[in-house]
């Protein structure tokens, strides 16, 4: 999985906070828990959907697999005031032994801890606060294989470091 998913590098980085209809979307929300509620209860969740990874376009069509789901919601956290350095969107596997999955979410620090937002019903239904990223590490075997910001920069992560 690894050297799949750092081939991906740049792919998926589709965050567009500054657009017009993101910064209305975002503002009309309001707070953090309330733009998550919106992405994963107004958006169709569609496995792997070639044009639905852009932000703009899972907005506007209300339909993204798990990357366009979390490009949305990083966007609209940013665009709500979130630090871009405590947002980003990370891609990784799932599951046990060899039932692993490729999946992504946000990693978003919000009151002092790093927070793992599943903006996608695909690992169950969770409110905003479910997940310590050491807890979703831990409950879904998750293991993040790189995540990007804003910027589109990629940060390839050490496994061993990142996800214990």
């Amino acid at each position: 999985y690894t050297s799949n998913a750092v081939n991906m590098k740049g792919v998926y980085s589709t965050m567009n906070p500054q657009f017009t209809d993101i910064k209305q979307l975002s503002g009309s929300l309001g707070a953090p828990e309330k733009i998550y509620d919106f992405v994963r209860n107004n958006i169709e969740y569609s496995h792997y959907t070639p044009g639905y990874v852009d932000d703009l376009n899972v907005m506007e069509f209300e339909k993204g697999d798990c990357v366009g789901m979390s490009n949305l919601l990083a966007s609209l956290l940013i665009a709500n005031g979130a630090s871009i350095e405590h947002v980003y969107v990370a891609i990784g596997t799932v599951g046990y032994s060899e039932q692993r999955y490729p999946h992504a979410w946000v990693e978003f620090y919000h009151n002092d801890r790093w927070l793992v937002l599943d903006a996608t019903p695909y690992l169950g239904n969770f409110s905003f606060d479910s997940w310590t990223k050491d807890a979703f590490c831990r409950e879904f075997n998750a293991i993040g294989y790189f995540k990007y910001d804003y910027f589109g920069s990629s940060i390839v992560l050490n496994v061993a470091e990142d996800y214990p």
